[in-house]
């Protein structure tokens, strides 16, 4: 069953370029086994609010990536800019294509 992880923060004005060049950068990084693909999302009514969301192959892939790293990718972007963000995990039970 995929899992896709969300995290989600308001990022200052001042710090959406360097947060944005950072989440691009992410494009030549090597990816963890299991990951499938990742979009940065910006709000088109509040402005600076952010949502990174990652989807795995399965909770063993996500658990693994989990369990290896200190603080998983997207919520060290925000950590950088100094933004605590949310965190929520989803399984996905349905797809339309």
């Amino acid at each position: 069953m995929r899992v896709i992880h969300i995290v989600k923060g308001k990022v200052p004005p001042s710090k959406i370029d360097s947060f944005e060049t950072s989440y691009e950068v992410l494009r030549h990084r090597p990816k963890p086994a299991g990951w499938m693909r990742s979009s940065l999302l910006r709000d088109s009514k509040k402005a600076g609010v952010y949502l990174i969301e990652a989807v795995w192959e399965d909770w063993e892939s996500y658990e693994n990536m989990i369990c290896s790293v200190p603080r998983p990718t997207p919520s060290e972007l925000f950590k950088n800019v100094g933004v605590i963000p949310t965190i929520e995990v989803f399984e996905v039970t349905q797809n339309i294509p």
